[in-house]
């Protein structure tokens, strides 16, 4: 800081214009330098010395050419330029008002970043709405005359009647308004990649996984690898997610198919926490010796290889139709009918679901449970008093049945009612004659042992 004696010393030692501001404020205040200056002068027999008091006086000496000197540096630009400088110092500066808009610009910028996130917010809100009930998000016609935009525009636009930020973003934005099929794809692509960082996490804190890849075909023909994960998350639940679909229609072979797999998931550390892989039966998935569980067990050594009970139901049912049954009617304890729906099912179908059944207990490669319910099937309907009662109670349902859906119906007629029920009675007492029993009787010995 400067002081009274040294203040010329620092201007002329420093520029006035490279002093900080506070302190050409404090120059200014305290005016004039007035040093005390250690000057004697000795004049004949006496001594003269400075005088502080002199800088009081106000006038000038004799000196040559002063006057002249002094009104061509009062006229110099650098004098006019230092007085104004000086006039003007301490009020207001330049660059406080410019320092004082961009305060005011950056305030306006902030608010405005403020007001986007809050509307961005609410778009990821609407998206991850539509996308946990597994609605789509466009309409054919999103015109503003349609009447029906799409769910994505239709759920935001009735959002913004009771909120103020959709509706004033709605109202007075001229650039983003976030109803941009763009901005809809990168909204479901941003949800995308944070679950899926998500579920690489929980993977990673998970001790083990296993996945069940498939290839499936979409609406455009294109060849897509499908993966799911299961693993056991921090508290100790078994969860089951989807990673995504892979495009395989570049080659479907095992090394194609492994290369594409190999690739998507070595963020998820497979090599040292994969322990089960499921896959179809096609060659290329199942093969021991070249086929994809191979490669992958080849560089992940705990993968251990389990057949897709999935597919293996689709086998069995491929059994069931080519009995012609490929599904059984469900009995239900309330509803009598559906009782002879499955008799007549299995009756009309018998030595199509005999051989099926045969066929499952032949395959090597049925699990236990499956081939005990298959044996168990077999000597069901090998059995002498089931297969009788099956074919007694397959005729008598046949008109019952009959019975049964007139009697149902809101509109009757009680006398046309009346006679079908005498002539059922009848059909069940003809039945209990020692021909029709003779009949099943032979009947049921042709396709079981005779007791």
């Amino acid at each position: 800081m400067a002081d009274s004696a040294n203040i010329v010393d620092l201007i002329l030692a420093k520029p006035f214009e490279s002093v900080p501001y506070e302190e050409k404020l404090r120059i200014k205040q305290q005016g004039r330098s007035t040093p005390k200056i250690d000057l004697v002068q000795k004049i004949g027999k006496n001594n003269r010395s400075f005088q502080l008091s002199w800088y009081d006086k106000v006038g000038f000496g004799d000196l040559s050419n002063f006057d002249r000197a002094y009104k061509r540096h009062e006229k110099s630009n650098e004098h006019v330029s230092a007085c104004a400088r000086l006039s003007f110092m301490g009020r207001i500066r330049v660059e406080h008002a410019i320092n004082e808009g961009a305060r005011i610009q950056v305030a306006k910028h902030n608010e405005t970043v403020k007001q986007n996130r809050a509307f961005l917010n609410r778009l990821i809100d609407v998206t991850s709405l539509l996308g946990r009930q597994e609605l789509s998000f466009r309409g054919h016609d999103e015109s503003s005359e349609s009447s029906n935009k799409g769910n994505y525009r239709e759920f935001t636009e009735t959002l913004a009647k009771y909120d103020s930020v959709l509706s004033t973003q709605f109202e007075s934005s001229t650039v983003f308004s976030g109803m941009s099929h763009t901005i809809q794809n990168d909204l479901i692509s941003a949800l995308a990649a944070t679950i899926s960082d998500q579920i690489r996490d929980e993977i990673q804190d998970a001790p083990f996984f296993g996945w069940q890849v498939d290839e499936t075909t979409d609406i455009s023909c294109r060849a897509q690898l499908s993966v799911i994960v299961h693993y056991v998350d921090s508290a100790g639940k078994i969860q089951e997610r989807f990673i995504g679909f892979f495009d395989v229609s570049g080659g479907r072979d095992a090394k194609s198919v492994f290369e594409i797999l190999n690739e998507n998931m070595q963020g998820y550390n497979f090599k040292d926490k994969l322990v089960a892989q499921t896959y179809d039966g096609a060659a290329v998935m199942a093969s021991d010796l070249n086929g994809l569980q191979a490669k992958v067990k080849a560089i992940a050594p705990s993968a251990m290889f389990v057949h897709c009970y999935a597919h293996r139901l689709n086998l069995r049912t491929s059994f069931l139709e080519s009995a012609g049954c490929s599904r059984l009617p469900r009995n239900a304890p309330t509803r009598w009918n559906f009782t002879s729906r499955i008799v007549s099912t299995v009756a009309n179908n018998y030595d199509g679901l005999l051989q099926t059944f045969e066929n499952i207990i032949a395959d090597t490669t049925m699990d236990d449970d499956t081939l005990d319910c298959a044996k168990g099937f077999v000597r069901k309907l090998e059995d002498f008093e089931f297969v009788f009662m099956l074919y007694t109670y397959e005729q008598i349902f046949s008109e019952t049945d009959v019975v049964f859906d007139i009697v149902q119906q809101r509109a009757m007629d009680v006398l046309y009612c009346k006679k079908r029920i005498e002539s059922l009675l009848a059909f069940v007492k003809e039945k209990r004659s020692e021909g029709a029993f003779q009949a099943v009787y032979a009947k049921t010995a042709d396709l079981t042992s005779d007791p």
